[in-house]
């Protein structure tokens, strides 16, 4: 079945109020409201993906996708724009639109939708639009009625249609080059649901959300696609991919509360590693969710939803860095709402927004090179490499913190000039350094941080289970000089700690003091123990951490630990495995078929491994 639709100029009378929240080395051009002021917001206002096109006049659009149509939006007064067509469509929440020539190519993704693929002849700008829509027989004989994404490749003329009603959501590839606006069927993909789809020099990158993974195909033949390589991601909800420009890295998202945008080296898809996760410094923690990132330029725009559209300089992908971003939404993190699609590939510089709420959003971004700093920090007796240093960069512009593993970091920040560091340890003396930041620039800052004495000399520490509910823990000390009290810390992961109880230390004393704590109450897990002395005067210092695993029938061991591609679990392990950073952040969650566990995507660095709830333990991926 063909529906043939033809749309006149509508002159917008769409109000264009701000209600921008924040925004940084960005600047507003025009914002176009969908939901007018004095109107009760309307379901079929509310927006999804935004493309570009640029008229053979050189006049730039905006095509954005609306619940019930697509708006088009001439962008020839990037300070005045307006809707001068739009084409409708049947009613959906995603709507994805790509060009090719002069044919918009729109897919719809929810219940009975019949639009198939939407071909919209733009050459008629600004004056009129004509559609048709296909979705009969042009599927080697199945109907192809609705999609979730689209994504051409301008090199060969091919449109490659992800997660659609036919071949179980796997790839479905079409010519739309030998007769323009009309897609004639080529071949199925391998039959696996992928959610988005990026294809670059004969590669495709396939985002298969609900395996979690991004697959690398080799798509040179459409006839005889084979499978290059394949990586869980972070989170393991694999929403888009862009790869560079070279297809040496790819970068993804997943579509989760306080997931990442991560770049990975798939120089050889057989070994694709891990490089860096970003995630915008000023919401760490509040469930923000990323969306699609497209890469321009070694920078990545991100449509990232409640944060808006964040700019990351990505010319080091193993030290990604914010330089800018334009947040137009106005309430709370997380969730759904606020920036959808972020397009940055006009020959003008725009970039465009489209933000579920409250409308399409055209911007300028000042694009800058991160200041980049790097280097390694050691204990000042020992020489050791110490891991979890806290890095405090006062930027003008908001601070910056990062954590480092193995004694490396790498960090930066969207301005330069002299600037302090601060470099922090609990145990240790902070440091701070006056640092030259210079645009562009990767400045090398090694630092040797010095020791705190413990308040008291502890001689022991020891836990061990009391019972099937409680552990007992010992310790003594050989000479206190000032203490106050011991703060008993507990924790189940081995990064979070909670005060277990407290127990009041001698003061003064130069001879051995026994000191123990019952803890009770407990269910069967592996616990982690450190103690909290504190100082008469406020001051403290923590001991090491010991664990202690209670009524398990078995202790995890992995093996070998360290490692560098695979940890070995024990035979019964039927569990999630999930894997944490130091800081606590969830980096890997995953069911093994077997009891190999590949970590070889992982950067180098210390790691916590729990299986299930009840059991733990610590392993270093070199």
């Amino acid at each position: 079945m063909n529906r043939f639709f033809t749309t006149l100029l509508l002159v917008s009378l769409l109000c264009t109020c701000v209600s921008a929240q924040s925004a940084f080395n960005t600047t507003l051009r025009d914002h176009l409201n969908y939901n007018p002021v004095g109107q009760a917001a309307q379901a079929n206002n509310s927006l999804n993906d935004v493309w570009g096109y640029v008229a053979p006049d050189g006049t730039e659009y905006a095509l954005v996708g609306l619940r019930n149509r697509v708006s088009i939006v001439s962008l020839a007064d990037p300070d005045n724009i307006v809707e001068v067509a739009n084409v409708p469509g049947d009613y959906s929440i995603w709507r994805d639109i790509k060009t090719y020539g002069q044919f918009a190519y729109v897919v719809a993704d929810q219940g009975t939708s019949d639009d198939g693929i939407l071909a919209i002849d733009l050459s008629n700008l600004p004056t009129s639009v004509s559609s048709v829509s296909y979705n009969t027989g042009n599927t080697s004989g199945a109907d192809l009625t609705r999609a979730h994404n689209i994504f051409i490749d301008e090199t060969t003329g091919l449109a490659y249609v992800a997660g659609s009603n036919v071949n179980s959501g796997g790839m479905v590839i079409y010519d739309i080059a030998t007769t323009p606006g009309v897609p004639t069927f080529v071949s199925f993909a391998p039959n696996v649901y992928a959610h988005d789809v990026y294809v670059q020099g004969g590669v495709m990158y396939a985002s298969e959300i609900y395996i979690g993974k991004i697959t690398l195909y080799d798509v040179d033949d459409p006839n005889n696609i084979t499978q290059m390589g394949t990586q869980s991601t972070p989170y393991t909800f694999t929403h888009n991919a862009w790869s560079s420009a070279d297809g040496s890295v790819v970068f993804t998202t997943d579509e989760k509360g306080n997931a990442s945008t991560a770049a990975y080296d798939v120089s050889d898809p057989n070994d694709i590693t891990l490089l860096d996760e970003f995630r915008p410094a000023r919401s760490v923690g509040t469930n923000t969710v990323p969306h699609n990132v497209h890469v321009w330029d070694d920078y990545l725009i991100i449509s990232h939803y409640t944060d808006g559209v964040e700019i990351v300089d990505a010319t080091d992908p193993a030290n990604m860095v914010e330089i800018a971003y334009y947040d137009s939404w106005s309430g709370n993190d997380g969730g759904g709402n606020g920036s959808w699609g972020a397009y940055p590939f006009l020959p003008s510089g725009l970039v465009l927004s489209s933000d579920i709420n409250s409308g399409l959003y055209v911007f300028d971004v000042d694009y800058q090179r991160a200041s980049r700093l790097t280097g390694t920090v050691t204990d000042l007796a020992t020489g050791a490499v110490l891991n979890n240093v806290t890095i405090t960069i006062s930027d003008p512009s908001g601070t910056t913190s990062g954590t480092i593993a193995t004694g490396k970091y790498k960090t930066g920040i969207a301005t330069d000039g002299i600037i302090n560091v601060t470099y922090s340890l609990p145990g240790y003396v902070s440091q701070t350094i006056a640092v030259n930041f210079q645009r562009g620039i990767e400045s090398l800052q090694d630092v040797v941080l010095e020791s705190v004495a413990f308040p008291v000399a502890l001689t022991s520490f020891t836990a061990e289970p009391f019972g099937k509910t409680s552990v007992k823990l010992h310790w003594e000390t050989a000479s206190e000089s000032g203490s106050g009290y011991f703060e008993v810390e507990r924790s189940i992961s081995g990064i979070e700690f909670e005060r277990a109880g407290t127990v009041a230390a001698a003061g003064e004393s130069t001879s051995t003091q026994t000191y123990s704590f019952t803890d009770a109450g407990l269910s069967a897990a592996t616990y982690f123990y450190r103690l909290r002395q504190v100082d008469r005067d406020g001051s403290f210092s923590f001991s090491d951490v010991i664990r202690v695993a209670l009524n398990e029938t078995e202790t995890l061991s992995v093996y070998p630990n360290p490692t560098e591609n695979s940890l070995w679990l024990p035979a019964n392990t039927t569990d999630v495995v999930r894997i944490y950073r130091n800081d606590g952040t969830l980096v890997r969650k995953t069911k093994p078929a077997g009891r190999e566990l590949d970590v070889s995507g992982l950067p180098a660095g210390q790691y916590l491994l729990r299986v299930g709830t009840q059991q733990a333990t610590k392993f270093v991926k070199r």
